[in-house]
């Protein structure tokens, strides 16, 4: 029994190790879902990790967010800081697409514009060219 156990985790931890390897993990996946490396947690399998033993008086990890790892799937890590910069890389990625489209958009609008203007103004100048080579008489000069 407890060599399948372990034959399970080791499973599971390869499985993380090639989703992470692969980029296969969000950064919001990576820093939320899971506890950040520097506080040597042992991966179980889906989101369930097992905190080290302290040794002797060992002093706490220095990372304040291993204290607020938890395995409870509505908690997880979503208070730790990696968790916060996850997010906020996540939004400066869809913020900066979202500015590329614009910028196209705003490029695209003032070229049409500027189309627009070239013709009215040639259009203008065509109905003015047309109608003074007529001579046409004002009203008072007859």
């Amino acid at each position: 029994r407890l060599e399948e156990d372990g034959d399970k985790k080791e499973a599971a931890a390869g499985t993380l190790a090639r989703l992470v390897g692969r980029g296969g993990l969000s950064p919001v996946e990576y820093g939320c879902c899971r506890p950040p490396a520097s506080c040597n947690f042992t991966y179980a399998g889906g989101t369930e990790w097992t905190k080290p033993r302290p040794r002797g008086g060992a002093p706490p990890a220095a990372d304040p967010d291993c204290g607020k790892w938890d395995n409870d799937d509505d908690k997880l890590c979503f208070g730790c800081r990696s968790c916060k910069a996850g997010v906020e890389g996540a939004l400066r990625r869809d913020w900066k697409r979202a500015a590329i489209v614009n910028a196209v958009f705003l490029a695209f609008i003032v070229a049409v514009y500027a189309v627009a203007c070239c013709a009215f103004r040639n259009s203008r100048r065509d109905n003015f060219a047309y109608h003074s080579s007529r001579e046409w008489k004002q009203g008072g000069d007859a």
